[in-house]
Order: structure tokens, then C-alpha cells, then sequence
């Protein structure tokens, strides 16, 4: 039989445990924007640095420019093959933001 106060019992229960469910991501996603605010503009250039050289050394093994490397903008790169006119060339492009990058093709790691 329906019991009015167990409903309601249970009913605060999953109300609260929601509320606190919330709370608890809504602390997580500032704590996450924080850290990204505070060292993304640090490492950012380490990571494109990282990909400009991987490009480079890449480059210099084939004895030819086969990868360019491309800084977009402040904080935003990409990396394209020369070698495939008409095709789709761009392998990689990275941007600093909280959303997903674009990756075209391959890996990077599968072409070198």
C-alpha cells in the first residue's frame, strides 16, 4: 500500500543526494577550469614546441618537407602533409580550449 510519509522520505533522500551530486560537480568543473586557466598558457608552447620539432626531425629524416608545421594563432596549430595535392592534408590541429581538437587522418604518432 502507498505510504505517503515513506515516499516523501525517500523522495528528500534523492532530492538531497542529488543536490549534492551537483554540488559536488559543479566544485570539480571550477577546480578543473582553475587548473586550466592557471597552467594551460605555461605548457601550451611546450606542446607546440613538441610538434613543431616532431615536424622538423620528421622533415629532416626524409630528406624533404613532407610535414609543415603551421601556428595558426596564439593558441592554435596544425600540422599538414605537403605531399598529397587534392587530398585531405591536415593531419592535426590542436587548439587550447576546453572543447575537443580536430584530428584529420591519421595520428601524428602513426605518420612518423
Amino acid at each position: 500500500m502507498f505510504d505517503p510519509d515513506k515516499w516523501a522520505e525517500e523522495t528528500e533522500k534523492r532530492l538531497k543526494e542529488h543536490k549534492d551530486s551537483q554540488a559536488q560537480q559543479k566544485q570539480e568543473s571550477f577546480q578543473r577550469a582553475k587548473l586550466f586557466n592557471e597552467e594551460a598558457p605555461h605548457f601550451w608552447p611546450k606542446v607546440r614546441d613538441a610538434f613543431k620539432q616532431l615536424c622538423e626531425a620528421y622533415n629532416k629524416r626524409q630528406d624533404k618537407d613532407l610535414l609543415f608545421f603551421g601556428d595558426i594563432g596564439q593558441f592554435v596549430f596544425s600540422v599538414r602533409r605537403t605531399d598529397n595535392p587534392g587530398g585531405a592534408d591536415v593531419l592535426v590541429e590542436r587548439t587550447l580550449a576546453r572543447s575537443p581538437s580536430r584530428n584529420y587522418g591519421p595520428n601524428i604518432q602513426e605518420i612518423l
